[in-house]
């Protein structure tokens, strides 16, 4: 049936312009919401990777800390430390000398610093390359640091290597 001016009743519809700002406001949420996905997605591989460094710096500060022996300051400390500690890993040192933890592909273990305990200063020495690093006598306490990258991203921790007293019967023990 037609109304005044040829005008149908009964059959109200959606202009074109409605529907344009209906599509442009649909896209901008999906937009917001696959920006806010991508976001979180990315968030969790990055907390997935610090949290396998996390393990692996526990792991390996261990493996250094307890397993392998105090190194006396002899030439590079850290180069010392850090090919004990991938000895044991490895199993390359004595045998059933490897432990339970396997560094992934791509994972990167270093020894980065070996500093001595003075105990004049009551503080730990870092002395670079001086030609006599070593303090005289030796206080059998020295703090190793430690740095593990993996996929583009890097931790570093510390660890304090004491000389056991049945090492060389010295008294005081440190």
């Amino acid at each position: 049936m037609l109304g005044q001016r040829g005008r149908r009743t009964g059959q109200a519809g959606q202009s074109l312009v409605e529907l344009i700002i209906a599509i442009l406001l649909l896209g901008t949420v999906f937009l917001s919401l696959a920006g806010a996905l991508t976001a979180i997605n990315r968030g969790t591989a990055t907390n997935e990777k610090v949290q396998s460094i996390d393990s692996a710096m526990l792991a390996y500060g261990e493996v250094i800390r307890t397993q392998v022996g105090y190194q006396a300051c002899v030439g590079n400390m850290a180069d010392t430390y850090q090919a004990a500690g991938e000895n044991f890993i490895t199993g390359n040192g004595q045998p059933g000398t490897n432990v339970n933890w396997r560094r992934p592909t791509g994972m990167v273990t270093e020894v980065i610093g070996v500093e001595s305990w003075n105990s004049s200063t009551k503080a730990f020495e870092d002395r670079g390359a001086a030609l006599n690093k070593c303090l005289n006598p030796d206080t059998g306490v020295q703090r190793v640091s430690l740095k593990i990258t993996f996929d583009g991203t890097a931790r570093t921790a510390q660890v304090v290597k004491r000389k056991s007293c049945l090492q060389d019967q010295a008294l005081p023990c440190p």
